[in-house]
């Protein structure tokens, strides 16, 4: 049975691994690229049990995602994979390998290396020692072109609709097929239909409903502002805003709409005062004038 066996809907990253592994012809260094949630993870752990015989604890086996700092402030700063986890990186591999033939480093989330991260991670790469090294990234534009150079990139592609479906059931999400909106939203992404799902689901349920149309006063769009802000999360809030998105465009295919979502997205982002903001957002679409009394 091959190690590959889990991993759904990508033959082509499944045969090139596998006639690596047959011929012993690994790539010192992997670029696992391609969209969000489509199995670059769990691949990675396929081949590291392939090459380690487990990946639980295993004192060969590195795995590095990004980590978030948070500010003086409170506020919590994008994830990143910061200079000093590339150090740990630098010197796990310069050591001998305690139960293998090579040591395994896998970064996750790559594109969110910083600039010093990058600069350091370019020299490990250049003197790996006795190690693989698979960087995963949902956008490899992020890395620096010097890095991209030095490793063998594994393409990965969004799943179909059946092989979707069979991920989703796998992972024991059945109820996400009763949102179709969000397999659509998903776009051939089982981890994205996830966590659509998940982030659907900490929606209070009387909020749903006032989603589903527009606001059909001045007064209906501030008590929805306020009803948001108080009710959900920061990162729920930011996710809201591209479902929101996806949603208006299906129902109106009206450019004014996207604008204004982007934009609350981004002020969303830079700190704008929450409430404020989606006081704007819904002041503004309401003047557009559009239906309200559709279902979406």
């Amino acid at each position: 049975m091959s190690f590959f066996t889990p991993v759904r809907g990508q033959p082509l990253a499944v045969m090139l691994l596998e006639q690596a592994l047959a011929h012993r012809r690994l790539a010192p260094a992997y670029l696992f690229q391609g969209p969000a949630g489509v199995g670059k993870a769990l691949t990675a752990r396929c081949l590291a049990r392939a090459l380690l015989g487990k990946t639980s604890d295993h004192p060969d086996l590195l795995w590095v995602a990004p980590l978030p700092k948070t500010q003086e402030t409170g506020r919590v700063t994008q994830a990143q994979i910061r200079l000093e986890q590339v150090r740990e990186i630098s010197q796990f591999v310069g050591r001998t390998p305690w139960q293998s033939d090579r040591s395994l480093v896998v970064l996750e989330s790559a594109q969110w290396l910083n600039e010093p991260a990058q600069d350091a991670l370019l020299k490990t790469l250049e003197e790996p020692g006795h190690s693989q090294i698979i960087l995963i990234a949902d956008r490899p534009d992020q890395l620096l072109a010097t890095i991209r150079s030095r490793c063998q990139v594994i393409p990965f592609r969004n799943l179909d609709c059946d092989q979707m479906r069979a991920v989703i059931r796998e992972q024991g999400y059945e109820p996400i097929e009763n949102y179709p909106e969000l397999l659509r939203l998903a776009c051939g992404s089982p981890g994205a239909a996830i966590a659509h799902w998940q982030q659907w689901q900490s929606l209070p349920p009387e909020l749903r409903p006032l989603l589903q149309t527009l606001p059909g006063s001045l007064a209906q769009a501030l008590e929805l502002a306020g009803r948001l802000t108080q009710a959900l999360e920061p990162a729920t809030q930011l996710w809201l805003t591209d479902y929101l998105q996806w949603s208006y465009w299906q129902r109106y295919q009206r450019r004014e709409l996207l604008h204004i979502l982007e934009q609350t997205r981004q002020a969303l982002l830079n700190y704008g005062q929450p409430q404020l903001v989606w006081e704007v957002t819904w002041l503004r679409i309401y003047q557009l004038k559009l239906p309200c009394n559709t279902q979406a």
